[in-house]
């Protein structure tokens, strides 16, 4: 992924309401004012929103429309 190279990991107590252990996230807005991130969890148990923005899964991943 060229346009979006870094990649960001990050973890947490598993009684977290994320559902899973970590997560792998790619930050992938466009412009100032656009946080969209395309991320995975390891359940791929994705909610319907997160982040401030709708989920629209991708394969085994979540893209985050914000």
């Amino acid at each position: 992924m060229p346009a979006h190279p870094k990649y960001e990991y990050g973890c947490w107590e598993t009684d977290s309401p994320r559902d899973a252990a970590w997560e792998l996230r790619v930050h992938c807005g466009t412009g100032p004012l656009n946080w969209d991130s395309f991320f995975y969890w390891p359940t791929e148990q994705y909610p319907r929103h997160i982040y401030g923005g709708s989920v629209e899964r991708i394969g085994n991943w979540a893209y985050v429309h914000e």
